[in-house]
């Protein structure tokens, strides 16, 4: 049940990393102020899923070896 937790939080993440990231690429930034604060959203993201993902793994290895 746990695992599933991590991969919708990843998924959900991922999914708002790809509609930002396709809304820049289209040019929809309204200005730089705009760009910037996406580009800042991106790099959260990106980190959050990092710590989701280091979670995961911490949490894995404690199910392995039983704390």
């Amino acid at each position: 049940m746990i695992d599933s937790v991590y991969l919708a939080l990843i998924s959900t993440m991922d999914r708002e990393i790809t509609n930002i990231q396709e809304h820049l690429a289209d040019g929809s930034a309204k200005s730089f102020d705009e760009y910037r604060h996406l580009c800042g959203v991106v790099k959260g993201l990106t980190i959050a899923i990092g710590h989701v993902k280091d979670l995961q793994q911490i949490n894995e290895e404690e199910d392995e070896y039983g704390d």
